[in-house]
């Protein structure tokens, strides 16, 4: 499994992906202990994401975890500001992509904005949240919802 971590400043991002997680449609929990929720896929019942929901300590992480480039980075994206981290271990990308574009509509029905949230991704890097997952700015959020359900049912077809 691979390791994403959500960066952000907004405590009301965090309640909303908590929200967000235990009622996502193409997953069930199947477990939760005191830091971390298991959930299987409905298709396979095979474990695809745990949910570390204990919030990391920056500093911590900073050492181990991220080059000094990355934590000016950070940092400067932040400016004064606390920020938080929590971490998300996935089975597959595609998984990881669909559940963060889910999300990012999820936030814009709750009239979140999501220009506050950096992903560090294993393979990418850090990447900005709403440049990387959003479907489209102009398109209603309803509109992005049935793009996005689109795409999961093409995404079926060709997986069979």
């Amino acid at each position: 499994m691979e390791v994403a971590t959500i960066i952000t400043s907004s405590k009301e991002v965090i309640s909303l992906f908590d929200k967000f997680i235990y009622s996502y449609k193409l997953m069930r929990l199947t477990g939760k202990d005191h830091d971390m929720a298991r959930f299987e896929s409905i298709l396979n019942h095979k474990i695809i994401l745990y949910y570390h929901f204990e919030l990391n300590d920056p500093e911590e992480e900073f050492s181990y975890n991220y080059s000094e480039g990355e934590v000016e980075t950070i940092r400067e994206y932040y400016g004064s500001s606390p920020f938080f981290m929590f971490d998300l271990s996935y089975r597959t990308e595609a998984l990881l992509t669909e559940l963060l574009s889910s999300f990012y509509v999820f936030l814009i029905d709750n009239a979140v904005s999501p220009s506050d949230i950096l992903i560090s991704h294993p393979f990418d890097g850090l990447i900005k949240f709403e440049e990387t997952y959003k479907v489209s700015t102009h398109l209603s959020a309803r509109s992005q919802r049935v793009i996005l359900q689109f795409v999961r049912r093409l995404k079926r077809y060709f997986r069979r």
